[in-house]
């Protein structure tokens, strides 16, 4: 039996080419992504503690509810999502430049790793379906809180946490997750999409991350960015915690 794969972390930093700063060559995507980040951090083991509750905001519930309605349109109609891609960058050009909004971004590598990700969807299997699970989101929503006002990026917290850390937090134990970050979009489409095409990434992590078939639950969160407007992440875990008591109101 092959060994299972471990969860990825991985980050994906979707930005417009006008709306904002350079960005530093230390953060660019494809250094991000390093593999050296997947699974569990391996630091030493810290006591975990139950935040008092996981009860969502309706505003937070919607967003993770729009999140899981994307992403597992991609996961259970790989094929059928191609379209949606390709629907996505249709005005791309040679120039590596589309508008989106009236906006003019410029991918890393252009319609080279569209093409690619249109591929993989149209021959991809079909992976189950995402279970939404609110502690989750709420683990992710400390990150978001963490970085937004900050400007930061990456998956260190500023208090040193990990997203293994955040999400047993969360939990009140611990669970082998993976997490997506992407930087810049403003709507769930533009988030899946920019994290399957994998722009500028070399080895695809986020698009791996989004279609590995172990992955049972799943929470998100957006908000605010002071460099790139906007941010979300995604974390997904192999438990399926629908025993786990769920947040109020579910």
């Amino acid at each position: 039996m092959p060994p299972r794969r471990l969860p990825c972390l991985a980050i994906a930093l979707l930005l417009s080419a006008c709306a904002g700063p350079k960005m530093p060559a230390d953060t660019d995507p494809a250094n991000l992504n390093d593999a050296s980040s997947r699974g569990m951090s391996g630091r030493p083991e810290v006591p975990v503690t139950r935040l008092k509750d996981c009860t969502l905001t309706p505003a937070q519930r919607t967003t993770q509810q729009a999140m899981l309605d994307e992403l597992n349109f991609a996961r259970t109609q790989p094929a059928r999502y191609a379209a949606v891609v390709e629907a996505n960058y249709a005005g791309l050009g040679d120039d590596r430049i589309y508008l989106r909004d009236g906006v003019r971004i410029r991918m890393n590598e252009g319609l080279p790793a569209v093409r690619e990700a249109v591929a993989f969807l149209r021959q991809a299997r079909p992976v189950p379906p995402l279970r939404a699970f609110g502690c989750l989101s709420s683990a992710a929503q400390s990150h978001v809180k963490d970085q937004g006002p900050r400007g930061a990026i990456g998956h260190a917290g500023s208090d040193g946490s990990d997203p293994a850390r955040r999400a047993a937090k969360a939990l009140g134990r611990k669970a082998a997750c993976g997490e997506n970050i992407s930087y810049g979009p403003d709507n769930p489409r533009d988030h899946v999409i920019g994290l399957i095409v994998d722009d500028g990434v070399a080895n695809r992590g986020h698009r791996e991350n989004i279609f590995l078939a172990e992955y049972r639950s799943f929470g998100a969160a957006v908000g605010p960015h002071k460099v790139y407007r906007q941010m979300a992440v995604h974390m997904m875990c192999f438990e399926d915690f629908r025993d786990v008591a769920t947040p109020a109101g579910r």
